[in-house]
């Protein structure tokens, strides 16, 4: 279980918290309006891609709990690329 007891990384914690809320809203409006959706489905894309990259950097310190979540956003990143690409 992640604790935040810093007011800072609470302040951050609730930021990508929104960040990643909003996103999900986008895609699932950009869905139901194909002239919206390339721009929604990369910034999608490349938030998880980061966020998978942060991930992988700090293997050693999130080994135990995050394998699925890279694992599962790997698979999104692809999965958006594909889309992107025209697959």
């Amino acid at each position: 279980q992640l604790v935040v007891e810093d007011p800072r990384e609470l302040f951050f914690a609730r930021n990508w918290a929104w960040t990643v809320s909003l996103i999900g809203v986008l895609l699932v409006l950009a869905a139901a309006d194909p002239t919206i959706r390339v721009p929604i489905v990369a910034v999608a894309a490349i938030g998880k891609a980061v966020f998978v990259g942060t991930l992988i950097q700090n293997f050693a310190t999130f080994t135990r709990g995050y394998l699925s979540v890279i694992a599962i956003d790997s698979v999104c990143v692809v999965l958006y690329a594909l889309y992107l690409l025209g697959f």
